[in-house]
């Protein structure tokens, strides 16, 4: 029960920053209420930013101090649908599913996400514009804005807290947790470390033509934009250790 009214308040929370032209019927001084505490809320600063969703007892993944841990805010989710319906809007904002693509079909299939906190706040700009989002990805923002992970500055969203990085996992089909929040701490780690992409690189560069024509084959859903199947190909290079890159604490 205290969790769900606790995603109640978040809700309301969240729809009090949405703009009149949304909301018409709130008034403007409840309205410059919560948009000024949005605006001035103090930024807090956390040695392991995020959320444990779920009812796991064992902390220590999320304590985990791997190398971006710091700047890296992450949502450790037991149900992959919840996680699901939370990224879906995001997703098609950011381009990365086509909006013809079923809730249904996103839910059956996705386990993770990892996005930069500068295309989480160019995602809540279009929300505050009046995009319409779930439930869940409402309560997703209210997280954020509640956790110092995005702040208001003369009206407009940006990062907060030193985070660059928004990620979340959920256990899988096939998958553990543990490979799923790896997986998206690796592509964390494909933006930070500049030698992990010289080397990925490299490793392509001298791929057999066969293994190449089999590689586009399998990761042909990234055929429009080739430095993402780069990305994703040396991330599942290394979770396979056919890839080495040191000191990342995973």
């Amino acid at each position: 029960m205290k969790k769900f009214l606790v995603c109640i308040w978040l809700c309301t929370l969240l729809i009090c920053f949405l703009p009149m032209s949304a909301y018409a019927g709130l008034s403007p001084s409840l309205w410059d209420t919560y948009y000024q505490m949005a605006v001035n809320r103090p930024v807090a600063v956390l040695d392991c930013p995020g959320r444990v969703l779920c009812d796991r007892q064992n902390m220590s993944e999320f304590i985990r101090r791997w190398k971006c841990r710091g700047s890296s805010y992450e949502l450790h989710y037991e149900d992959r649908a919840e996680l699901a319906r939370t990224v879906y809007d995001l997703a098609v904002h950011a381009g990365d599913i086509d909006a013809s693509v079923s809730r249904e079909r996103v839910e059956a299939g996705v386990e993770g996400f990892h996005y930069s906190s500068q295309q989480v706040c160019a995602w809540i700009e279009e929300v505050l514009h009046g995009a319409s989002v779930s439930r869940e990805a409402m309560v997703f923002i209210g997280y954020l804005l509640y956790d110092g992970v995005i702040v208001f500055d003369g009206g407009r969203c940006k990062p907060g807290a030193g985070i660059r990085h928004v990620l979340a996992a959920a256990p899988g089909k096939k998958r553990s947790f543990k490979e799923n929040i790896d997986h998206e701490r690796l592509h964390v780690l494909w933006d930070e470390d500049p030698s992990f992409r010289a080397k990925a690189q490299a490793a392509w560069a001298i791929l057999p033509e066969p293994d190449k024509v089999d590689v586009q084959h399998r990761l042909r859903a990234y055929a429009n934009d080739l430095q993402l199947r780069l990305e994703e190909w040396a991330v599942r290079e290394v979770e396979q250790k056919k890839l080495d890159i040191e000191g990342t604490g995973l």
